[in-house]
């Protein structure tokens, strides 16, 4: 009996302990209309309901608006602190909803370092910035910003691309990497499907270059055929039991998911199922960073994010 109390004693202290921390999502704005989007979208987001967020404002990516040469050098202290106390003050009702205790803290480091470094001290869960969107010259107007962020940061990135409100429809690109289980892993462990959200898996097998058997005799030609044909079939067949596996995880989690194998081009065939689920949101693993962060963060990753016209969360 005595053992008894002593066990419901200890079972009550365990319930009454507080509750772990969810995850930081850390938002950014430089006072545009893109960091604007980003911050509805990341009030929107799927995120856990134990998340919190914190915006980092890098004092020096607030424009200040064309003043007067003299009045400017005369005034530029003031002028500065006025625009980002307007500008804390918009990003904290685009997220009060979600968010009512938004933590801020501002800097004068430039932005990439001042949202990393923020990141990494808050051990951030993920990172949401905007994109300028597409255009004629893809690379500027992705935004040197965000791209410098997806390439330092050691954290997801979620780049806000497009007027979406809502999270509901998703993307995931797998290719049965390392990479691509994380992202796997991060879309089942670090994000709460909203009813009805669904999941398309996809894999794109790339299409096999030309057999040219050349001057072999007729049989031996007929089996190189045969074994590449064999060989294809199975890449195809693994790459189907792949996705199937990815979207019964899923179904677990709580998504609507189904698996899709393409053949094709990756950042091509990912693209145009973007296109025909209509998502809101393409996923996708990418390489860590280090000193050659451009081949580093992968091609495919590198295509996706450079022309897909809805948000892509880069997993690392």
């Amino acid at each position: 009996m005595a053992r008894r109390r002593a066990s419901r004693k200890r079972r009550g202290k365990a319930d009454d302990r507080p509750r772990s921390a969810g995850p930081t999502v850390l938002l950014t704005t430089d006072g545009s209309r893109p960091a604007h989007g980003a911050l509805a979208v990341a009030a929107a987001g799927p995120w856990p309901s134990t998340a919190k967020a914190h915006l980092v404002l890098a004092r020096g990516g607030i424009p200040i608006g064309p003043w007067p040469a003299e009045m400017w050098m005369a005034n530029l202290s003031g002028v500065r602190d006025r625009a980002v106390a307007r500008e804390v003050s918009r990003a904290r009702r685009l997220v009060r909803h979600r968010w009512p205790d938004l933590t801020v803290s501002t800097t004068t480091a430039p932005p990439i370092t001042a949202i990393v470094q923020e990141a990494r001290r808050r051990r951030a869960g993920v990172v949401v910035v905007g994109s300028r969107g597409l255009g004629l010259t893809r690379r500027l107007m992705l935004g040197s910003v965000s791209r410098g962020v997806v390439r330092r940061a050691t954290c997801p990135v979620l780049v806000v691309k497009g007027r979406r409100r809502r999270i509901e429809r998703v993307v995931l690109a797998t290719d049965g990497s390392r990479n691509a289980s994380r992202a796997l892993g991060f879309l089942r462990a670090r994000l709460e499907p909203p009813a009805g959200a669904r999941v398309r898996v996809v894999q794109v097998l790339k299409p096999a270059p030309p057999r040219r058997p050349g001057l072999l005799p007729a049989p031996l030609r007929r089996a190189v055929r045969a074994s590449a044909a064999r060989l294809d079939a199975k890449q195809s067949r693994q790459a189907r039991r792949d996705v199937a596996h990815a979207a019964r995880l899923l179904k677990r989690a709580g998504w609507r998911a189904r698996g899709v194998v393409r053949e094709g081009l990756p950042v091509v065939e990912v693209l145009r199922e973007a296109a025909e689920a209509r998502a809101d949101l393409v996923v996708l693993g990418a390489r860590g960073t280090g000193g050659l962060a451009r081949l580093l963060l992968g091609s495919v990753a590198e295509g996706v994010l450079e022309r897909s016209p809805v948000p892509v969360l880069l997993v690392k």
